[in-house]
């Protein structure tokens, strides 16, 4: 601070005197500091919303994230499911493929018999064709006979 001496004044002047330029000084000094105050404050708004707006991206960031982690349950879970789901159906169709080959050589030995019947069917025919040949002929002889017996 600065003293005022002024020669002449009384005390009581020169305490107004030093009022007023205390309060020019303080006015300058207290305006430069609200205009500090002012700078510091626009700063701290924006600070204040650059940390909202991070705060709203976190916020939806962790949605997306809790989304994605239910999103990815959802897909383990339905995973699992179609797992077990599939592991019934290789055992079904194992089952399946056991019974086919099961039924295919059953197949394979009704061809076999098969075979063997038409084998015989056809030793059969041959032997019909012998005894339709032999009854033939003998129906020819008896023709004979007879027609020599009427004679």
């Amino acid at each position: 601070m600065r003293s005022f001496r002024i020669s002449g004044l009384s005390t009581a002047s020169r305490t107004r005197l030093h009022s007023i330029f205390s309060l020019r000084r303080f006015k300058h000094t207290g305006a430069r500091t609200l205009a500090k105050i002012s700078e510091l404050q626009e700063a701290l708004d924006d600070k204040q919303n650059a940390i909202d707006e991070l705060r709203a991206q976190l916020v939806a960031a962790t949605s997306a994230l809790e989304e994605a982690s239910t999103d990815t349950d959802v897909n383990h879970s339905e995973i699992s499911e179609l797992r077990e789901s599939l592991e019934i159906e290789r055992d079904s169709s194992n089952e399946l493929l056991a019974q086919f080959g099961e039924m295919a050589a059953a197949f394979e030995e009704v061809a076999a018999d098969l075979e063997e019947v038409k084998r015989q069917n056809s030793d059969l025919n041959e032997s019909l064709e012998v005894e339709q040949s032999n009854s033939d002929a003998l129906l020819g002889r008896i023709k004979e006979k007879a027609a020599a017996f009427k004679a």
